[in-house]
């Protein structure tokens, strides 16, 4: 499988030239995957520093900043089956980090997959056993800390999720009824669910 690898930006110049490393190394593990800094419209020196210090890496300018709703006009014009959903500032870290995440879409359901996400020594997971619920007219996602385990859950972020692109494409994106964000995801997954 090759995927893109997409890193959301908004006038992060400075989280660029601390993560963008990352990734662009995960892309070269094995070779062959794109990465692709999609620009909310930044007013700093965001584009130009890509530009210059790193030339393999695409940039795809935006018009207005939509938030992760910008990925609605970024995933429709992607090269790969899968996309990975980034922000600008996630470190990916190990070797072979794309892999094993990549090894899920053989399984022609799948829609996401969603890497454990460090925060300093915390590890967020989530419960196999609840990947959401209904309490009192909304929809939870439960987590379970420290667990590293896979399994079923309705909360694949954008901060660093892999969708499968026809299937992100069928559901319609991320609905604009969340825009400018909170919730946008979730009901995504949801929908991927159903």
């Amino acid at each position: 499988h090759k995927t893109t690898l997409a890193v959301l930006n908004y006038n992060g110049r400075n989280l660029l030239e601390r993560f963008l490393p990352s990734v662009v190394r995960a892309a070269q593990a094995p070779p062959g995957h794109e990465v692709v800094v999609v620009d909310n419209n930044s007013t700093d020196e965001s584009v130009r520093f890509a530009e210059k210090r790193f030339a393999a890496v695409r940039i795809v300018r935006m018009q207005k900043n939509r938030f992760l709703h910008s990925y609605n006009q970024f995933v429709p014009n992607c090269r790969t089956q899968t996309v990975f959903l980034l922000n600008n500032d996630v470190e990916l870290i190990g070797d072979d980090f794309l892999q094993p995440l990549l090894r899920h879409f053989d399984d022609p359901r799948q829609f996401a997959v969603m890497p454990a996400v460090l925060s300093d020594t915390l590890a967020e997971t989530y419960d196999r056993r609840w990947p959401g619920r209904f309490s009192w007219g909304f929809l939870g996602t439960d987590r379970a800390s420290g667990r590293l385990e896979a399994g079923p859950t309705l909360f694949a972020h954008g901060a660093a999720c892999l969708v499968d692109r026809d299937k992100f494409l069928a559901l319609g994106g991320l609905d604009d009824l969340f825009y400018p964000y909170y919730g946008e995801e979730t009901d995504l997954c949801y929908r991927a669910w159903k």
